[in-house]
């Protein structure tokens, strides 16, 4: 369960923990169940993906076979990546996430630089590429005859981020 949040305006006599008027404490409560989360991952992960992937790699494998392999296999790397970080969940049960496993495995340096990395490239370079693969085949529907203009992609995915 969640730590209690504090509050030192509501604070009685040094107690730590914020009560309400009726005497309970305040609890964060955890409402991402399993299945939610399942969803959440399958909704980021194969919603795009399923769409961008599959024929840049035909393209390069040159056979169903191999593709179908190679998505095995990458299938395989993910798992792995997942069960790692199920394993630093469960043996460092807080949150936080990487920051918080590279704060306590390597100091405040790293960890931040982690962070920063992450908010300035990683999140939005692929929230970038999802608006993208949203916008192309959001306006592929009206244009099923000929070449869907890049021009119109890149003005729908910056109204599709800029929301």
């Amino acid at each position: 369960m969640a730590q209690p949040m504090h509050n030192p305006a509501n604070s009685q006599s040094g107690d730590n923990d914020e009560k309400r008027g009726n005497g309970e404490k305040v609890y964060l409560r955890r409402q991402l169940t399993v299945i939610d989360g399942i969803a959440l991952t399958v909704g980021i992960i194969i919603g795009s993906g399923i769409f961008i992937s599959p024929a840049g790699i035909l393209r390069y494998t040159g056979s169903i076979g191999w593709s179908l392999i190679m998505w095995v296999f990458c299938g395989l790397l993910s798992t792995l990546g997942a069960l790692s970080y199920a394993e630093l969940a469960t043996s460092f049960p807080v949150s936080g996430g990487d920051y918080s496993y590279l704060l306590m495995s390597f100091g405040p340096i790293p960890a931040f630089l982690r962070m920063y990395t992450q908010i300035v490239a990683s999140f939005s370079g692929s929230n970038t590429v999802l608006a993208l693969a949203a916008s192309y085949y959001i306006v592929l529907p009206f244009f099923p005859d000929c070449e869907v203009s890049y021009k119109i992609t890149t003005l729908m995915a910056a109204s599709l981020l800029c929301k």
